[in-house]
């Protein structure tokens, strides 16, 4: 399987060596045509260096790291256009995907363009399960499209099919992965949804916490907007 995975990351120093590690043992290694790329967002704490290290031992490990903070949606977007592989796997770096997770999904690769993650029991705060429940009402409202969990950042899409869904997404958009789910679904990509148990965060709190998580919400909501009259 020709594959890139990509990986935003910050501040992830209690975890990220052995996430690293995980994916790519599990992943990357078994398959002589994949890579695995991370975006780093100007982490403040030891995991650049962490990082570093990790790909001094992984030789189809890739280190980005920004020159300035661009925040998480961003970060994955940019990590798409560096993948260079015909599939594209997107998860986060927080410990909360398993690598059990990406297996099935590429179980159903070869029969759909787009297979997107459904976590079934998620382990979040209520808060931002709550959120991702007001994503999926406003979606249906605004684009007639019915995408629970659109956000799931755990994901596989055809590469060509990922960069044309890309091109009719803003750069700067702060939540990319809703948009290309929602446009997926607008386009008529095949795609299918696959049911995953979502861990609890290993360490930290996560970079969207109460009064960002708001402020993303309202800046997410605004672009969704503008993304409907471009896009409908």
């Amino acid at each position: 399987m020709s594959l890139s995975i990509v990986m935003p990351c910050f501040n992830e120093e209690d975890c990220i060596e052995g996430v690293v590690r995980e994916f790519y043992t599990k992943i990357v290694e078994p398959r002589p045509d994949a890579e695995m790329i991370i975006v780093d967002d100007c982490s403040t704490d030891q995991t650049i260096e962490i990082l570093g290290q990790a790909q001094a031992r992984y030789p189809r490990l890739q280190i980005v790291r920004n020159q300035v903070r661009m925040g998480h949606g961003k970060s994955i977007r940019r990590g798409y256009e560096l993948a260079s592989k015909e599939y594209v796997f997107q998860a986060d770096s927080d410990g909360q995907i398993d690598t059990a997770d990406f297996l099935k999904l590429e179980v159903f690769k070869d029969q759909y363009d787009f297979v997107l993650g459904l976590r079934k029991r998620r382990q979040d705060s209520f808060l931002r399960k709550w959120v991702s429940q007001v994503i999926t009402v406003f979606n249906f409202t605004m684009f007639g499209v019915w995408a629970p969990d659109s956000n799931c950042p755990c994901r596989i899409l055809k590469r060509d099919v990922l960069q044309a869904l890309l091109r009719e997404i803003d750069k700067d958009a702060v939540a990319p992965n809703i948009m290309i789910s929602v446009l997926a679904k607008l386009r008529h990509v095949s795609m299918c949804r696959v049911p995953m148990d979502s861990k609890k965060r290993i360490s930290g709190e996560g970079t969207l916490l109460k009064g960002v998580l708001m402020k993303f919400c309202f800046v997410g909501l605004k672009q969704l907007l503008q993304f409907k009259k471009a896009v409908l």
